[in-house]
């Protein structure tokens, strides 16, 4: 069973930095981990790290960054590698972008990027057009960079309320 955090397990918050796991949920996950043999584990755009820091103290298989992260007790962590220098270039550019547009907010996860938008949701207009320019502009591929109605997602591309963005090799 594979369950993602942001938006199922916990609401969505107007920062992702301030979810926050009641002890009551760890507990039934931890059950519920212990039900299936193992069969459990969770999904989301976050960083592994971030994952981890959330569910602790349980130690859940995870797939973090669109799948781009994952952990689990058999295999340890592995990381598919994105193209780094395209990710530079995404990162540097919205910056750029997020100086005219503040009620924005850029994560960098490491192996992705965020583009949250959920406090500003009549900007995914404005956000769909940069996103197509940085896509052209960087030669990616449409399923690296997408927009949603209230974050930007990417490998693999989300259709979910909330903006993130990834470069794929």
């Amino acid at each position: 069973m594979f369950l993602d955090l942001d938006g199922t397990l916990s609401p969505l918050k107007e920062k992702p930095a301030d979810v926050v796991l009641e002890k009551r949920l760890l507990e039934l996950l931890q059950q519920l981990h212990q039900r299936l043999d193992g069969a459990l584990a969770i999904i989301s755009g976050r960083s592994i790290d971030d994952l981890s820091r959330l569910l602790s103290p349980l130690e859940l298989p995870l797939a973090g960054q669109h799948g781009a992260e994952r952990h689990d007790a058999v295999n340890g962590y592995s990381l598919t590698e994105p193209d780094y220098a395209t990710l530079h270039e995404a990162r540097e550019e919205l910056n750029r972008f997020l100086e005219a547009h503040p009620e924005l907010e850029l994560e960098d996860k490491g192996a992705s990027l965020a583009l949250h938008y959920r406090n500003a949701p009549y900007k995914q207009t404005t956000i769909e057009k940069q996103l197509e320019s940085l896509r052209e502009r960087l030669g990616t591929p449409s399923s690296c960079m997408a927009a949603s109605p209230c974050s930007s997602y990417g490998q693999p591309p989300a259709t979910r309320a909330k903006p993130s963005i990834s470069s794929c090799k």
